[in-house]
């Protein structure tokens, strides 16, 4: 099993838990295949960001944002 420095973990995670970046994007960057990046996301229980809402005014969409 390969094993990744904590440095390329966590820009790892920043790429899949704050971007909208698609999940095989991610895993060309750095390198992985993206079966590699889903069985470390589920692993480490990292979270995908709720998809952007399209074609809306900004009004609201802040209203179709789930509270923090």
């Amino acid at each position: 099993m390969a094993r990744y420095t904590p440095e390329f973990l966590a820009a790892l995670r920043h790429s899949y838990e704050k971007t909208h970046q698609s999940g095989r994007s991610i895993a060309r960057d750095f390198g992985l295949p993206n079966t590699t990046l889903r069985g470390i996301a589920m692993k480490r229980g990292w979270v995908r960001p709720p998809e952007p809402v399209r074609d809306l005014e900004p009004a609201m969409r802040l209203q179709l944002q789930p509270p923090r």
